[in-house]
């Protein structure tokens, strides 16, 4: 078979920013490999380095007290 295989892998960070504060997040990773083994491998025991390469908006959450049968009636 001729194919690159890919897995998807879940990593639990913990970041610590240059005041100390921590921050939890969880990042899922897809790695080219060729078995579960080899991908498990390349990721298990890590160190890790970070560079900001951007960031984007990704949603907008609105939150309101009123429902939106509280809406209509007040139009």
């Amino acid at each position: 078979m001729i194919g690159i295989k890919t897995y998807k892998a879940k990593l639990f960070l913990t970041l610590t920013s240059r005041e100390g504060q921590k921050f939890e997040q969880v990042v899922e990773l897809v790695i080219d490999a060729d078995s579960k083994k080899e991908a498990e491998k390349r990721v298990k025991d890590l160190d890790a380095s970070v560079k900001l390469d951007s960031i984007a908006i990704t949603s907008i959450h609105h939150v309101g007290t009123k429902t939106r049968a509280e809406l209509k009636k007040s139009h």
